[in-house]
């Protein structure tokens, strides 16, 4: 699936399968160098611009990975979703908003997305993803004198 409109792609997933990671070095608990066992996995989902989604195998919860701090301990970016069927049907809703999210009816249909986006159990200001993901049509596509 490749939403455009807001950087979403998990195109290579049929393709190249889901990279498997731990958690702890992505995310700046430990550093890679450190000679432990992983015993924690994810993987990722698919990518928000150069921002990995990332499943977390034990919780089930979909958490940011900014790969640009990793290294610092500051790729953790916070949770995009509570569960992998959220965050699939919040991409779903944008699939199926993205006409009018990205016409005459940004302000509308950015409105109708936080509100289904809340029934689903997440909102724009609960994960750390929506404000961002909702950033970009509400700049480029939003009328600015409404």
């Amino acid at each position: 699936m490749e939403l455009d409109f807001v950087g979403y792609d998990s195109t290579g997933l049929p393709e190249k399968g889901l990279w498997e990671a731990d958690p702890d070095e992505l995310f700046g608990r430990r550093t890679p160098d450190e000679d432990q066992t992983q015993v924690r996995f994810s993987y990722c989902v698919g990518t928000f611009h150069q921002l990995h989604l990332m499943v977390d195998g034990a919780t089930g919860a979909v958490e940011v990975y900014n790969p640009d701090g990793w290294d610092h301990a500051d790729g953790h970016g916070g949770l995009a979703a509570p569960s992998l069927p959220a965050l699939a049907g919040a991409l779903g809703l944008l699939a199926r908003l993205e006409q009018r999210l990205t016409g005459s009816d940004t302000a509308a249909a950015l409105e109708e997305f936080t509100a289904l986006l809340g029934r689903l159990g997440q909102g724009p200001g609960d994960p750390d993803l929506w404000p961002d993901l909702l950033e970009e049509p509400r700049e480029e596509y939003a009328d600015p004198d409404g």
